[in-house]
């Protein structure tokens, strides 16, 4: 396992998987699943063929089923194998490239053949191999039938391509010759187009909570806290593909902590999906897309989240919704014309992270996904004015693209000035504050310290959509309660009564006398309104003072305590001359 610095006990480490009999690409969206256990798998007197995405658990159930073979007792009639033989399909790239004379050398039987060395049978033909003079294949069949052999062969989508034909067919030999041994394959579900006679197709489901949690249990020393630490994390729903949260469970124990921003784990995971995991194994796929880099893949892939998110506005789109955004775009990763569904196969099949969800609907593999793909599009295009017409579909992946985003205080300032705050610009865009205030709060962007990202705080948290709750959750992120204050320090509050500055209004206006930020050309707006029970959040504890200024332009300076008092107390009377600082 990747990072990881020791190899774990299958049985103390993995946990039984939900297993359905009717795959997702074999069903309509409204179908009914039927689930069944990986022990299941033995007593069914079918052969299997078992589906899964990438990182889903499938070779650690045929680990699972060999160790309950041969360690629990037979509970079923139709469970009366022996004895496991265990085969890695990729294997045959760099052996015999037959599936029959690979059985028969892990079983030790003796091969005779009229090739020269009798290890290497890549050019010879099956049928003139022999057994003590008998047909190898008919012999194996034998064999394997009077001793009850269980077959577990993993890998189908790793067979390379030049003999896919000619194992796929070894396999419904298998299947078709089977009266008392058993086989049980593994593949992708997106490399599995093509049917092979002979088996039953089941497909791993994604984990639920309690199996999620009883390997959060076996994997680490503190499950309570790990718990604890992504509850309610935006990339929580990743953790239920079981190499995912071995990811994330790895991090944390190596480390003793997980990354504040929910887009840094997205990123890890998307980054292993599309070159650590087969890479790590040793395994090169073969693919029309093969020269690309992973940068290359990630890059189409961000185009396509972005394309079926804010164009299609759908988690789950169909084939012509596919084919059309393929045609629009195809060119310029050089890719093929017309071959978008191959491609989406490739896809499913490589990473895992863009599954076939039923039989004419794809959609990516977790909403998180897409939203995070979607916002590393939007994370580096230049259009600022088009991100307000993405807030009207979906505040979400634009929250996780300031988070992406190299300066997510200015980020946020420029989405926020230009859709509030400009003089000049059409206002009226519903920025929908309440959500996009949420995310951002889930994703935790690194804001840095500055006093125009205050102001446009301030500007986001007094629209009328924000409650207050909300409000004091955004304030308490790191950076932004100190840019707040940054702001009202550049500020002043202006009043005009002849007595008593109106402190003790429900709303008090403050007027920012900064100019734009560098490289802002459009001037910010000139004033905000500040709510008696924001303000008083702001100043708890602050120690600064704020500029006064009366309607004949005479400054003084008050503290923040000051004016926190008497906001507290509104039926203090506070002379004139203490704001104005004219005389005693």
């Amino acid at each position: 396992m990747f990072d990881m610095a020791n190899p774990r006990h299958t049985d103390d480490h993995t946990a039984s998987l939900p297993i359905s009999q009717n795959p997702r690409s074999f069903r309509s969206s409204n179908s009914p699943i039927n689930v069944i256990s990986e022990i299941d798998l033995l007593h069914s007197v079918d052969h299997q063929i078992l589906l899964g995405d990438p990182g889903s658990g499938k070779t650690t159930t045929l680990k699972r089923l060999a160790r309950a073979l041969l360690h629990t007792a037979s509970v079923s009639e139709h469970d009366s194998f022996q004895y496991p033989v265990v085969l890695r399909l990729r294997d045959l790239r760099n052996s015999s490239g037959d599936l029959t004379v690979e059985i028969a050398q892990l079983l030790g039987l003796p091969i005779d053949s009229k090739v020269n060395s009798t290890s290497d049978f890549s050019s010879a033909n099956t049928a003139s191999m022999t057994v003590r003079g008998k047909a190898l294949d008919r012999t194996l069949y034998t064999f394997l039938n009077a001793t009850q052999a269980l077959l577990l062969l993993d890998g189908i989508d790793e067979i390379p391509n030049h003999l896919r034909n000619k194992i796929e067919g070894q396999l419904e030999n298998l299947a078709f010759n089977a009266y008392t041994y058993k086989v049980i394959c593994t593949c992708r579900s997106g490399a599995y187009a093509r049917g092979i006679r002979g088996y039953s197709l089941a497909e791993i489901l994604p984990l639920n909570i309690n199996q999620r949690d009883e390997i959060i249990e076996a994997w680490s020393e503190d499950p309570v806290a790990f718990k604890a630490r992504v509850e309610g994390k935006s990339y929580v729903e990743l953790l239920n593909r079981p190499l995912f949260l071995v990811q994330v469970l790895t991090l944390y124990e190596n480390t003793g902590r997980l990354p504040e921003r929910s887009s840094d784990i997205c990123k890890r995971l998307v980054e292993f999906s599309l070159d650590k995991w087969d890479s790590e194994r040793g395994f090169l796929r073969e693919s029309i897309y093969s020269k690309f880099s992973s940068e290359e893949k990630l890059e189409f892939l961000c185009r396509l989240a972005f394309e079926l998110h804010y164009n299609i506005q759908a988690s789950v789109f169909e084939t012509r919704d596919l084919e059309k955004i393929y045609l629009d775009i195809h060119s310029e990763f050089e890719l093929p014309k017309g071959q978008a569904e191959k491609v989406a196969r490739e896809i499913e099949s490589h990473t895992g992270l863009f599954v076939k969800s039923s039989f004419d609907e794809f959609e990516f593999s977790h909403l998180s996904i897409q939203e995070y793909l979607a916002a590393s599009y939007i994370a580096r295009g230049p259009a600022m004015l088009d991100i307000r017409d993405y807030m009207q579909i979906d505040t979400a992946p634009v929250a996780v693209a300031a988070s992406l985003s190299s300066n997510a205080s200015g980020w946020i300032s420029t989405l926020v000035m230009k859709s509030y705050g400009y003089e000049g610009l059409p206002i009226g865009y519903d920025l929908k504050p309440q959500y996009l205030l949420r995310r951002l709060i889930i994703e935790r962007p690194r804001f840095k310290q500055d006093a125009f990202f205050g102001f446009a705080t301030i500007i986001l948290l007094e629209q009328e959509e924000v409650n207050s709750e909300l409000q004091e959750a955004f304030l308490n992120l790191p950076n932004v309660l100190i840019s707040v204050r940054m702001f009202l320090e550049q500020s002043a509050y202006v009043f005009v009564s002849d007595g008593i500055p109106e402190l003790r209004k429900d709303e008090i206006t403050f007027e920012w006398l900064g100019g734009a930020p560098k490289n802002t050309p459009l001037i910010p707006k000139k004033s905000v309104n500040i709510s008696r029970s924001i303000l008083l959040y702001i100043l708890e504890n602050a120690d600064f003072k704020i500029r006064l200024i009366d309607r004949d332009e005479i400054e003084t300076w008050i503290s923040g305590k000051d004016i926190q008092y008497i906001l507290r107390y509104t039926s203090v009377e506070i002379p004139f001359t203490l704001w104005s600082g004219r005389s005693n």
